[in-house]
């Protein structure tokens, strides 16, 4: 049983690594030239149409988590109460689970919260920035008399929509 659990541990994270590695190369150039047409043609069936590739890449991996989650909860031995008030913390993970930063909007944040919502607020600026270079590199007209700082509006619009998009991948991951 004790193998079973740490093997549902490592596939879950191997999962969400991938998934994570999705969300990092969809603003590349890899992703838009290379993935997205091999992925399109052969993904594309009956019943999910043009939307077949995003529910395998952004969807089934988090149900597939979900899913070994619950069977992982159901496996685990249960502490008894003597167990869980002997477990002993070591000093480097209580160092990282003290109080940084005491605010009243924020509440009290710890060293790892802040180190990553530093690195996901990087993320998306280095999104953002990349999604702009791909998008600037071909510009579409859509209409005759349009001009080149309405279609940079639109393709800057547009991609802050993709940032939004994965803001809310990432919500209830806390």
């Amino acid at each position: 049983m004790g193998s079973s659990v740490v093997l549902m541990r490592t596939i879950c994270f191997a999962v969400f690594l991938g998934w994570l590695l999705v969300w990092a190369l969809i603003p590349t150039k890899v992703y838009k030239n290379t993935w997205t047409p091999k992925l399109n043609n052969k993904l594309n069936s009956t019943y999910f149409r043009e939307q077949g590739t995003n529910l395998l890449l952004f969807s089934f991996p988090v149900m597939l988590i979900a899913l070994l989650g619950c069977v992982y909860l159901h496996l685990q031995k249960k502490p008894n109460k003597l167990q869980s008030k002997r477990k002993m913390r070591s000093p480097r993970l209580f160092f990282s689970q003290r109080p940084v930063l005491v605010m009243a909007p924020l509440g009290i944040v710890t060293a790892i919260e802040l180190t990553i919502a530093v690195m996901f607020v990087a993320f998306l600026i280095w999104s953002l920035a990349n999604y702009l270079y791909v998008s600037f590199g071909h510009l579409h007209m859509h209409k005759a008399g349009e001009k080149v700082w309405q279609a940079k509006f639109r393709s800057v619009s547009l991609r802050l929509g993709y940032i939004a998009n994965t803001c809310w991948a990432f919500l209830f991951f806390q």
